[in-house]
Order: C-alpha cells, then sequence, then structure tokens
C-alpha cells in the first residue's frame, strides 16, 4: 500500500525527491555546531485492515450488489465497479475479481452482482423501493445527481443506521463526510470501495513540449518548492498565447494557455482552500459573503476574459482538437479520462491545483461528484440482511484501499497513463487531500447553475457580490428546508425501525 508522505528536506535536496510513493516518512536534521544535514529515516507500521475485518458467517447467505462499469459511455479501469466474474489479466479488473472471491470466502457468502449496461437510473431504483422491491441489497450510484435524487426521496439509510459502516477509518474519505453531512445524517461514503474514486479527482494537464519551447519555468519544480499558486499557473497560461496564423485575432489556430471546462472554476477555487457551501457546526452555510472569496472569484473571473484562456462551450473554439493537436498549455481533465493523453503525440506533465499562495499547506484537489461512486443501502433491505450489508460494505472499503488502490495507482494511473515518474507521484499524492462542494451535490434552489454560468455564458456580464444578493434570502430559505427534510426522512426510519 502506497501512500504519498511529504519530505521534509533542505531546499537543496528536493530536486527529484518531493514525492514519495513508499511508506517511509524522510526528515532532515541539521547540525547545530557544523550544519551539516543528516537525513533520517522514520518507520511507520504497516497496518492491514484486511487482517483487522470482523469475522462473521453469513452461511452461505447472497448479498445483491446493483452498479454499472461504464460511465456516460465511458469504461476504463477507473469507471469499473465490478469485475466481469474472471480474470482477464487487466490488473483493475482482476483486482476486484479477487476482492470478491476473498470476500465470499471470508465470510461465507455469495455475492450477486448484477451489472447495468449503463449508468442506472434513479426514477426506476426509486419506483422499485416505493413499490417495496428488495431486489439488491447495495446499488452503486454517484453523488450529484443519480444518487442525490434518490436519497432525498427517503429511499436509502443513512450511513449511521447501517451498522458496520466504519466512517472513522481512512478508507472513508472523511473531508466528504464532513462536507456532505446535513442535518445529522450522511448518505454519502466516499471511499476506494470503488475505483471511481480514483477516477474522479481534477488534476491540470500542461504541455511540456510548450513549456520548453517558450523557456518557461518548470512545473514539477514549482510543485516541489511549494510555490505551485493559482497566479503563477494563470500568469504562465497568460505568457503562452500566440497568434500563430497571424491574423490579429484569437482563434481555433492559435496556441491558448488554458481551455477550461464548466467545473474548472470550482476546481481552482477548492485548490485555493475555498468552498461555496461549508459545514459549520452542524448546519450548511453558503460562505459567498467571505470577502476573501469573493475576492477569488472576481479574480479568476477577470482572468478568465483575458487573450488566451478560454472555455471549452466557446462557440467558436472546437476544444477537443486543439487539446489533441497541442495548442494548449494547461488543461484539466478529470483522472478518469487520462488515458485519452496517452493517444497524444506531445509530452505532457499531471499537475495539482495549484494553491491560492505559498503559505498555504496543501495542495487541494476536487472531487468530480458525477464520478464518485458511493455505495447506498435501500430501505427495503431489513433485519440480518442489512447488519451483513453494512459489514460487507465496510469489508469491500477495507480491501480496496489496501489492495485495489495500488494496483490502480501503479498499474492504470501512475504508470501507464502517464509519460514520467513526477507525473506518477502527483497523481499519487492527489487522493490525500480531496474534498467536494455541497453545492454541486444540492443545488442551491437553482442558484449553483448561475454559479457556474458566471464563468461561461455569462463571463464579464455580472458580478458574484450582485448575484449573491438577489439569491442569498431563498439559498438560506432553502437550506432550512432541506434540513427539516433530511430530519424528516430520518424520523420516518426511526419510527418505522
Amino acid at each position: 500500500m502506497k501512500r504519498y508522505i511529504s519530505l521534509l528536506l533542505l531546499a537543496a535536496m528536493l530536486t527529484g525527491t518531493l514525492f514519495s510513493c513508499g511508506n517511509e516518512a524522510d526528515t532532515a536534521e541539521t547540525s547545530a555546531d557544523t550544519g551539516a544535514v543528516t537525513e533520517t529515516v522514520q518507520e511507520t507500521e504497516e497496518i492491514s485492515y484486511i487482517d483487522a475485518l470482523p469475522a462473521a458467517d453469513y452461511a452461505g447467505a447472497t448479498f445483491r450488489v446493483h452498479g454499472a462499469n461504464s460511465l456516460n459511455g465511458h469504461e476504463y479501469a477507473t469507471t469499473l465497479q465490478f469485475s466481469i466474474g474472471e480474470t482477464t489479466g487487466e490488473p483493475a479488473n482482476d483486482i476486484l475479481f479477487e476482492r470478491t472471491a476473498y470476500l465470499e470466502n471470508y465470510y461465507n457468502v455469495k455475492f450477486d452482482e448484477i451489472i447495468e449496461p449503463g449508468n442506472i437510473d434513479p426514477g426506476k431504483v426509486i419506483a422499485n423501493i416505493q413499490a417495496g422491491d428488495a431486489a439488491c441489497d447495495m446499488f452503486y450510484s454517484d453523488i450529484a445527481w443519480q444518487g442525490y435524487n434518490i436519497v432525498i426521496k427517503g429511499g436509502v439509510y443513512p450511513v449511521d443506521m447501517v451498522e458496520g459502516i466504519q466512517l472513522d477509518k481512512p478508507y472513508w474519505a472523511s473531508e466528504i463526510t464532513e462536507a456532505l453531512t446535513i442535518a445529522d445524517s450522511f448518505y454519502f461514503p466516499a471511499g476506494p470501495i470503488s475505483p471511481r474514486y480514483y477516477g474522479s479527482a481534477y488534476v491540470l494537464m500542461f504541455n511540456r513540449d510548450i513549456v520548453e519551447d517558450m523557456n518557461l519555468e518548470d512545473p514539477y519544480t514549482l510543485v516541489q518548492e511549494g510555490t505551485w499558486t493559482i497566479e503563477k499557473m494563470m500568469s504562465m497560461a497568460l505568457q503562452s498565447y500566440r497568434d500563430l496564423d497571424g491574423n490579429g485575432t484569437l482563434d481555433l489556430n492559435d496556441q491558448m494557455g488554458l481551455g477550461y471546462e464548466v467545473l474548472t472554476p470550482e476546481s481552482f477555487l477548492m485548490g485555493c482552500g475555498y468552498h461555496y457551501v461549508e459545514n459549520v457546526n452542524g448546519s450548511l452555510k453558503c460562505m459567498l459573503d467571505d470577502e476573501n472569496l469573493i475576492t477569488r472569484i472576481q479574480w479568476l473571473c477577470d482572468q478568465m476574459q483575458k487573450e488566451g484562456i478560454f472555455w471549452e462551450g466557446r462557440s467558436e473554439f472546437d476544444y477537443d482538437p486543439m487539446l489533441e493537436a497541442g495548442q494548449l498549455l494547461f488543461a484539466n481533465p478529470c483522472t478518469f479520462v487520462l488515458p485519452v493523453f496517452r493517444e497524444y503525440e506531445y509530452d505532457f506533465g499531471i499537475l495539482p491545483m495549484p494553491k491560492e499562495s505559498e503559505m498555504q499547506e496543501n495542495y487541494i484537489s476536487y472531487a468530480q461528484p458525477w464520478v464518485v461512486s458511493v455505495p447506498y443501502v435501500p430501505v427495503t433491505n431489513v433485519g440480518d440482511t442489512l447488519a451483513m450489508t453494512g459489514v460487507l460494505i465496510d469489508a469491500m472499503a477495507a480491501y480496496g484501499y489496501e489492495k485495489v488502490r495500488p494496483v490502480i495507482y501503479e498499474d492504470v494511473i501512475c504508470l501507464k497513463n502517464t509519460r514520467d515518474e513526477a507525473s506518477a507521484r502527483i497523481v499519487d499524492m492527489i487522493f490525500d487531500t480531496i474534498t467536494i462542494d455541497a453545492a454541486v451535490c444540492v443545488g442551491l434552489d437553482g442558484f449553483y447553475s448561475e454559479l457556474q454560468q458566471l464563468f461561461c455564458h455569462k463571463l464579464g456580464q455580472q458580478g458574484i457580490t450582485s448575484l449573491y444578493a438577489a439569491h442569498k434570502e431563498s439559498v438560506e430559505a432553502f437550506f432550512v428546508k432541506l434540513e427539516e427534510q433530511f430530519r424528516e426522512m430520518r424520523a420516518t426510519l426511526e419510527s418505522s425501525n
């Protein structure tokens, strides 16, 4: 099991050593008398979460799991939920097969894995649950659309009502738990129970040929030194714009600094440590009264109106061919589509979202909530089956963290989909600081879409202060109503059990 740990070395020792995929923490000590640098290695105890799984014998019971292996027509290693039922030589498929076989043997249980040919239909799932259909014990779905719509209809249990799921363990994403706890209820346990967790992070792809040709600063060095900031990134993007066809007009024949999609702005903002919505003392609060956030949003809007920065939906540009042709310095893909970059002719590297300033402690990643897949337990699951389900879900996540995670990192993301070891190590570290925002998941009574348009169709047409002022009252009322609804759902479940 490999985990990124920062190396606390002096600047002279940084190059090529900052990122570690190992299980050791390297520190440096300086002698007060001689000034010599000595390296100290601190061993960390290896913990096996698989060995610590609780023992149980389910006497050959069937555990029925429902989900899909493709995502919006794409099927990569990081869109899988299940193996195909046999080993194939593909590492991601085979480790999922091994997980099922191990847990079947350990718990004396039979997994019945129902694979949808496409995304699950939330309307169909809700109709089945409301009809009392107990056809599955657990199903996979996303957070922001399918899953949330099933949750809000009262179709699934909050996690604490499914005994056996241990959210305090490191194989569950604690930041997502905190962000999406609503009225003391949490429904979205995210983590390595599915490889999609490792396909969900936004990263920055950079064109190494452009960096070299234009003699720009090396982004890897900036990351290593802790100086990879949002302003540094945008400055490099603006420097790299070139009117290649010489017609004096910004068009699809030019070299661009940054091509961005609709979720890129919030991935930048979260990388800077901000959220649109935060959980404050157990209640959701919109943070758009925060002057620092307002300033950063407005700055970002200003930057995105400059030459060389463009939104992929802009009509006069064809984003994908420009990306494939190597005309972009920076692009902002989700990790699940990294295989696409493997086909490109130019050299690229992968970077974390930039910090707001050098004072920020960590690089922070944004998990795309339509990609993250979490286990939901329908309210039709009751009695002994419910108790078994919680134990098995937790075991799947523990096995995923310990066994599936290294396969996805080393064989799928770090090695196969990147062209250099530095990028591989950066991808490895990204999931230690992954976060999400409640705004994209719950919708903010329609306001969230307007936030997105601030950087897209309505870029430069409206300021964030006036936009939020027009919606503040309705957003606050929405939160009150949402929390009441979540309390009612819990009360209904508690009264029926």
